[in-house]
């Protein structure tokens, strides 16, 4: 597992690098570090997760995360599962991105990797006065997967975001929803959505309380969850 976790971390460290060495003229990140000390139903989820962005040169950016189970339990720590994702804009008359990314599981045959058409809906020229107004960001990307051994294996990742200025410059709301559409193969097919929801307060500084609801419906039992903790914030 050491070289799966390496294969996560490097791209955020490298990205954190590039920032603390000046090069804000072209590469703008942050980084976020989130605590679940509570976790409601399912114990072995994920309690500690590492969030990564950043603004690279050529309309490139990039995403990630990777989730680690075991912080605040006697089990120790172990990376669960990461995404990687690498954006292209393309041209900045359009709200399109071309997009790959990279499931990493803790294990050899764990890992797939999807392409697709990324649609930033908020910057969408006759739809962006309105989602300005609403304080909403809101993507969707359609992958296909190309690894599967199992039938044809497709997602529809949204992503989203929600300010509340009119009440509190300190209170957010985002999340996804992950629709994963199977063709084929043992399970015929079917829809399996994975989804968080995240509300956060902000306390003092960059400190965020946090509150998550999660639902998997890749597992056959207790899909849904409640995840309570505290975000750290950094941005360069």
């Amino acid at each position: 597992m050491g070289f799966r976790l390496l294969l996560c971390v490097c791209p955020i460290l490298a990205l954190f690098a590039a920032g603390a060495a000046r090069a804000a003229d072209k590469v703008e990140g942050s980084l976020n570090f989130n605590f679940y000390p509570y976790l409601s139903q399912v114990t072995s989820d994920a309690d500690f997760t590492l969030n990564a962005a950043a603004t690279l040169p050529a309309g490139l950016s990039y995403a990630s995360f990777v989730n680690f189970a075991g912080v605040f339990r006697d089990t120790g720590m172990q990376m669960q599962n990461s995404e990687q994702n690498l954006r292209w804009a393309f041209s900045p008359r359009i709200p399109f991105d071309a997009a790959v990314q990279a499931q990493i599981g803790p294990k050899n045959g764990d890992d797939t990797w999807q392409v697709g058409p990324r649609w930033r809906i908020n910057d969408t020229p006759f739809l962006r006065g309105i989602f300005a107004a609403l304080h909403v960001s809101w993507n969707v990307t359609f992958f296909q997967r190309f690894d599967n051994a199992e039938g044809s294996v497709r997602q529809i990742s949204n992503n989203y975001r929600v300010s509340f200025p009119y009440l509190s410059d300190r209170l957010y709301l985002s999340g996804y929803l992950d629709r994963g559409i199977h063709h084929g193969g043992r399970r015929g097919r079917v829809h399996l959505d994975n989804t968080e929801t995240q509300l956060g307060v902000r306390l003092v500084g960059n400190v965020y309380a946090i509150a998550e609801y999660r639902r998997n419906e890749y597992r056959a039992t207790d899909r849904d969850n409640l995840a309570v903790g505290l975000e750290f914030k950094s941005r360069w």
